[in-house]
């Protein structure tokens, strides 16, 4: 999908040597406030993320579903597809 820019989603952990996953998945639970527009649910650690060109950000299954039937963002309602 061309129109959305594609990533991972890293919570960064401090680095004092913390190798435990329940620590680390508490300092994560900390970090992670923003949530998709689209489906209301937090975004988790390392769960892939889409960027509209309008910068707005959705879990990637979510916008891909939203623009099969929608052409603008759910935020803005700025047009995905770019016309020339």
């Amino acid at each position: 999908m061309r129109y959305v820019k594609i990533r991972t989603r890293h919570v960064v952990v401090p680095k004092d040597g913390i190798n435990n996953p329940t620590i680390i998945e508490e300092i994560v639970d900390r970090e992670s406030t923003e949530i998709c527009a689209i489906c209301l649910a937090e975004y988790k650690h390392e769960q892939t993320i889409g960027t509209l060109r309008c910068r707005h950000e959705y879990h990637t299954d979510c916008i891909k579903q939203w623009l099969m039937r929608k052409k603008d963002c759910p935020m803005c309602r700025a047009s995905v597809f770019h016309f020339t």
